[in-house]
Parts: structure tokens; C-alpha cells; sequence
């Protein structure tokens, strides 16, 4: 089965490719940092989510994309 095209979907549900751009490199950098464990990977997702719902669905949808891809 072809993994689908996350960025397509993404654009699909009207997220800009700028919003998707902007997440995925905060979630680049919080996954970069040395000795990063899923736990301590996923607790500073967590903490980076703020108030606007939008970027924390599309933060937690990305961050589960990328654990899922992990297995």
C-alpha cells in the first residue's frame, strides 16, 4: 500500500502550506535536540501547544504521523 501524501491531505483539510511548513519545522527542532526519547519527544509537543486549536490539531496530527511511521 503507498503511504499517502500528508501535505496533500493536509491541504485538503485547508491548511496553508505556510501552517504546515511552520509546524513541521517547530516539530523538526523538538525532535532534533539530542537524546531525544518518544517520551520526552511527545512531552515537549505537548508543552508547545498553545491556545490557537488549529496549530495543536495540526501539530498533533503531524507528531502521530511521524510516531506511526516509526514503527
Amino acid at each position: 500500500m503507498e503511504e499517502p501524501d500528508l501535505e496533500d491531505l493536509l491541504g485538503k483539510i485547508v491548511f496553508s502550506e505556510v501552517e504546515i511548513d511552520m509546524v513541521l519545522f517547530e516539530l523538526d527542532q523538538l525532535r532534533s535536540i539530542t537524546s531525544t526519547s518518544t517520551d520526552k519527544y511527545l512531552t515537549r509537543v505537548l508543552s508547545s501547544v498553545g491556545d490557537d486549536g488549529r496549530s495543536a490539531f495540526l501539530k498533533g496530527f503531524l507528531a502521530g504521523a511521524f510516531l506511526a511511521s516509526q514503527d
